[in-house]
C-alpha cells in the first residue's frame, strides 16, 4: 500500500509544502519505528533539517476528518 504524507518544511523566506508518496519498503528506510507509529496515529512528525520539516500521513488525517464530520 502507498502511503500519502503531507511535507511541510520551514526555514526559508517562503515555506514549501509537498504531497510525497512512499512504498512499505521506502516507509521503513527512511522512518524510525516510533515514528511510523506516530504518522498512523495521525501524530507530526518534525525533523529539524535547517528548518524545521514536518510529515502528515494523510490517509490517517482524511479518515479522521471524515468520521468527525459524518459521525
Amino acid at each position: 500500500m502507498i502511503t500519502f504524507l503531507l511535507y511541510s518544511e520551514t526555514g526559508g523566506k517562503h515555506p514549501q509544502e509537498y504531497v510525497l508518496q512512499y512504498l512499505p519498503a521506502e516507509m521503513e528506510e527512511f522512518f524510525t519505528p516510533h515514528e511510523r507509529l506516530w504518522l498512523a496515529e495521525g501524530k507530526i512528525v518534525e525533523r529539524i533539517r535547517g528548518g524545521k520539516a514536518t510529515y502528515i500521513d494523510m490517509g490517517v488525517t482524511a479518515r479522521r476528518i471524515y468520521k468527525e464530520t459524518y459521525k
